[in-house]
């Protein structure tokens, strides 16, 4: 193993939920990951600055952050999970947030030049 480091979005906040998949279909794996925890101790500030990432596989375990407008994924809750399931021969993300509803992604008809896409 060799110890690489993650790009500095992916060090914003906490971590609650990570899924490593070519996304894009452009044969490198990319990485989703989202998190961030509001429920903390009153002397504890939250962790709430990540608004989730996708990070693009360039290739050679090299990854470019794209923005939340760039990906299509932005979830700047207090994310619990993200999973990975199929629907009807095509993969959506289940994100679970702490008392709000649970959000769903596609990842078979994404916006232009995006991976995912929100499901409303």
């Amino acid at each position: 193993f060799n110890i690489k480091r993650l790009p500095t979005e992916a060090q914003l906040s906490a971590v609650t939920g990570i899924i490593v998949r070519d996304f894009d279909n452009d044969g490198k794996k990319d990485i989703l990951l989202a998190g961030n925890k509001f429920d903390v101790e009153v002397e504890t500030t939250p962790a709430d600055a990540s608004p989730g990432v996708f990070m693009k596989g360039m290739g050679d375990l090299n990854f470019k952050c794209l923005k939340p407008f760039e990906s299509g994924f932005f979830v700047p809750y207090n994310v619990k999970d993200i999973q990975l399931i199929k629907v009807k021969d095509a993969w959506s993300i289940l994100v679970s947030v702490n008392n709000e509803r649970l959000l769903v992604f596609s990842t078979s008809n994404p916006m232009p030049g995006k991976g995912i896409a929100m499901v409303k």
